[in-house]
């Protein structure tokens, strides 16, 4: 079963520009915006995710992938911008792709986290108990739950 939907209430803006350098992996400040690049080769689609001061999120479709790489170069954001990326794919326990878009994901190239990870049944993207165990078979997809995000360096 493949996912790929977008919450009606967040706005979700297609990325037109390409990073000019996507082999760069990573969040970087350039010229009018970010560049982004991030690598999920098995996805069917990544959004990179902007969380103004208030809170509110807005997802930014990534072009890709080009050998595994989703990417794009974003205007109007700079240093401090929070952000995560959801990435959409095919949810398979048993294949291991456990794709969940309800989950922000942090950068693995970050260099910044605003918050703390709490290892609470809800980071996980199937349901488990509070001991961390599956709660039921088949695995099915955890709900939406607030987790930390990455903040653009001024460097």
């Amino acid at each position: 079963m493949s996912e790929r939907s977008a919450s009606p209430c967040v706005p979700t803006v297609r990325v037109t520009e390409p990073n000019p350098v996507p082999s760069r992996l990573g969040v970087f400040r350039s010229g009018d915006g970010l560049d982004v690049s991030v690598v999920a080769r098995g996805a069917s689609g990544v959004d990179m995710c902007i969380f103004d001061e208030a809170g509110a999120e807005t997802r930014f479709a990534l072009i890709g992938p080009h050998t595994g790489i989703w990417h794009g170069h974003i205007p109007g954001f700079g240093a401090g911008t929070r952000y995560g990326f959801r990435v959409h794919g095919p949810w398979d326990p048993d294949g291991g792709k456990f794709y969940n878009s309800h989950k922000l994901l942090l950068d693995p190239y970050g260099r910044g986290v605003d918050g703390v990870v709490d290892m609470k049944p809800g980071v996980y993207a199937h349901c488990v108990d509070e001991d961390l165990y599956p709660s039921e078979y088949p695995l099915r997809r955890s709900p939406l739950t607030p987790l930390p995000t990455c903040r653009v360096r001024s460097s």
